[in-house]
């Protein structure tokens, strides 16, 4: 910490900055959302076009004069480096303690907005750990719903006079914006503590680079006497990326560029935090990770909770024809269908019948069955090879018509009607048409086929495998388990020749595809490929030792960020080997532990009370799931996953 004594508010140019939902029009570079990160799509398939694409958009997003800033500073960007409060040796706070500071900056909140004097405490009836002197700074910040962020931030000899006069401010600011002591009454308060402070700009020559780290970290500029701050919490609410868009923030808000700055006046710091807010306002002191801090056991109650919230958003996500929303950005309180297609539609359907099946609940079952009528209706009429399939915006992919054709065998197992046999026996007919003698898949058909570069989803031929499985599984037609024992050979045999060096990524739907085959005709092979597979999937894994950041553990690598889907598409398959395992009798040790990482990895991307409170529309959100620890996007596809592998698991601890 800085010893030099600071008096605040005098200094300060803004005691309150509002800080708009979602992105306010200027004449700056717009940030790119989701989608326009292809590693961060779940829906991207071409992963040699995703490391030529990764981040060119980077460039744009950082003001000359910030790039200049970060390459004589050293500072460095680490993602969402560590779920946990920030945390300094010797440094503690009770929740006690905690609980005291908030209920005193609602007081002074409450009495300021009402035109009474400060509330005065008596320091005796104060924790000693509030009082003792220790200055830092202290930021109290306030979420009106619906409206713009408003903090106030302080440093005075102790906290609770640091907490007392930031929250006198705050309470002044809030009435010059014209918020009302309704308003506040309403508005949830956090506090930050900054915990140490580290010199950014001007930087001694050979200091070591200095990390930045999202959700805990904040910035301050001191300039001409006067201090300005970007509290933690900012970058999550403007869903800031990396830590040169979080410096031309700072100077786009207080209209400070990096070439106006005083070498030998201006310091620019940053800081690192401890948070903490009321649950509701006037509620008890909730300490505040990047991670939902209530997930920390993986219990049959906790995942029930998790389900059935997730439920909910797909079900928000359905429109009234069946077909479903795409994407959903919590910041943009919007919807996005640019990029639907028939492989998430099916995959929510999927999931609805998964839902019904663990819960009984009709609803799910009436939303399963309108997603089912949306399918039926993209099925074609027969074409000149006789032969019916789904199309989508004049494609027919393999993976379409498999996860389709897998949806209709699967709700006529769960309800023993034969609302769908007509279009099911057609896809299932045409996915033997699309199977070659070698028991190989084309995985596109039509016009597609002439297009050289055109997605071949490595997948594919494993849920065409699948859907053979459960046509077979309810009809008893012996013409699909002869497809479905040819397209398992082929793949055991020839998907790492065919594919190449270094071999092809785990696939979750094979293992599954496997596990409900060998329960029909069990063959070795069968078992021994799908653990084959399950290895590679937990070889994969980000573990206590092996994550780089503690808020990967229990997802996958990818080229950036872990991918919330990836780890749901990943858990089936880990769930199916654990079945495999139970055939011999001999459960695997590694299999269980890779599944509770896993199950745990989903449950902390999920979002919560404790992580949508600076969100326009919380209830919008709330059990969505995030698409990766540093992108907040909910994607149909990551969702629906999600939701999948949580309903098997609920089936797996029964």
């Amino acid at each position: 910490m800085r010893n030099e004594e600071e008096t605040l508010p005098n200094r300060v140019a803004h005691i309150g900055v509002p800080y708009e939902w979602s992105a306010r029009p200027t004449d700056r570079a717009k940030r790119p959302s989701d989608a326009e990160h292809p590693s961060l799509d779940p829906e991207s398939r071409d992963e040699g076009q995703d490391a030529k694409r990764r981040r060119p958009w980077l460039a744009l997003r950082i003001v000359a004069a910030a790039a200049l800033l970060l390459t004589s500073t050293g500072l460095r960007f680490a993602p969402f480096s560590g779920l946990r409060a920030a945390e300094e040796p010797g440094f503690t706070l009770t929740r006690e303690e905690k609980g005291l500071l908030l209920s005193a900056a609602r007081e002074v909140l409450s009495k300021v907005t009402k035109g009474q004097e400060t509330l005065r405490l008596e320091f005796k009836d104060v924790p000693a750990a509030l009082t003792r002197p220790q200055k830092r700074y202290l930021i109290v910040s306030i979420f009106p719903p619906g409206r713009p962020l408003i903090f106030a931030a302080v440093r005075k000899e102790n906290l609770f006079s640091s907490t007392i006069e930031s929250a006198a401010n705050l309470a002044r600011s809030a009435e010059a914006i014209g918020l009302d002591a309704e308003a506040l009454e309403s508005s949830p308060i956090k506090i930050d503590v900054a915990l140490t402070e580290d010199l950014v700009w001007p930087r001694k020559e050979q200091s070591p680079p200095l990390s930045f780290e999202l959700g805990v970290d904040g910035l301050y500029l001191v300039d001409k006497e006067q201090v300005f701050f970007l509290p933690p919490g900012l970058a999550i609410l403007k869903g800031i990326e990396d830590e040169g868009a979080f410096i031309n923030e700072l100077e786009y808000t207080y209209n400070r560029p990096a070439q106006q700055w005083d070498q030998e006046k201006t310091r620019l710091y940053k800081f690192r935090a401890t948070s903490f807010m009321e649950s509701l306002p006037r509620g008890e002191a909730v300490a505040l990770f990047r991670e939902n801090v209530l997930v920390r056991q993986a219990s049959r109650e906790v995942v029930e909770e998790a389900r059935d919230l997730a439920a909910a958003r797909l079900l928000d996500f359905q429109k009234k024809d069946g077909s479903f929303h795409f994407a959903f950005g919590p910041l943009t309180n919007t919807f996005d269908d640019s990029r639907y297609g028939m492989v998430p539609h099916a995959e929510g359907a999927l999931a609805l019948l998964d839902l019904y099946k663990t819960t009984r609940k009709r609803a799910y079952l009436a939303a399963a069955q309108r997603a089912l009528d949306f399918l039926k209706g993209q099925i074609s009429s027969q074409d000149e090879e006789n032969v019916r399939y789904i199309t989508w915006e004049g494609w027919v992919d393999l993976d379409a018509n498999a996860l389709a054709a897998a949806a209709f065998a699967t709700y006529q197992d769960l309800t023993r009607k034969k609302q769908y046999q007509r279009e099911m026996l057609a896809l299932g007919d045409f996915l033997l048409f699309m199977q070659e003698a070698d028991g190989s898949f084309r995985t596109s058909y039509g016009a597609g086929e002439a297009l050289s570069e055109s997605p071949r989803p490595w997948d594919a031929p494993a849920q065409a495998l699948l859907a053979l499985v459960r046509i077979h599984k309810t009809t008893g037609q012996e013409r699909f388990l002869q497809g479905a024992k040819r397209a398992a050979r082929f793949l055991i045999e020839n998907r790492e020749a065919a594919w190449g060096l270094p071999g092809p990524p785990p696939d979750a739907y094979l293992i599954v595809a496997l596990e409900e085959l060998h329960r029909i005709i069990p063959q070795k092979a069968y078992p021994e490929y799908g653990l084959k597979m399950a290895r590679g999937i937990i070889a994969e894994q980000y573990t206590e030792v092996s994550a780089p950041y503690p808020d990967y553990m229990g997802g996958f690598s990818s080229p950036e960020h872990p991918l919330t889907s990836q780890a749901a598409f990943r858990l089936t398959g880990l769930l199916a080997a654990r079945r495999l395992c139970e055939f011999s009798g001999q459960p695997d040790e590694q299999i269980e532990k890779a599944v509770r990482r896993t199950v745990k990895f989903l449950l902390t991307q999920q979002y919560r009370d404790q992580n949508t409170y600076y969100l326009a529309n919380p209830e919008k959100v709330k059990g969505g799931f995030r698409a990766a620890p540093a992108a907040g996007t909910i994607y149909l596809v990551t969702l629906e996953r999600a939701i999948r592998s949580l309903c098997e698991y609920l089936e797996a601890i029964k």
